[in-house]
């Protein structure tokens, strides 16, 4: 899957990006008001993060889990 996170002051030019395994841990920079993207080849984007993103923030230290699933694309 890919993440993407977007400052909400400047929502068009990503502050990170990466490609990873659905269990891996991902830090994200505290205390900073972002927007989250999460997509993968052969599935739509997360109904969540579709358009602007999901806002997200996340105090030092702390740990969020996201369960989520992407809906296959359907072959037309």
């Amino acid at each position: 899957m890919r993440i993407a996170l977007m400052s909400t002051e400047n929502p068009v030019s990503p502050v990170f990006t990466m490609s990873c395994y659905s269990n891996q841990v991902v830090l994200i920079p505290p205390d900073k008001h972002l927007l989250l993207h999460v997509t993968s080849d052969g599935f739509h984007e997360w109904e969540e993060s579709v358009g602007t993103g999901r806002p997200i923030q996340m105090r030092s230290g702390t740990r969020l889990t996201l369960e989520l699933q992407l809906e296959p694309l359907k072959n037309e």
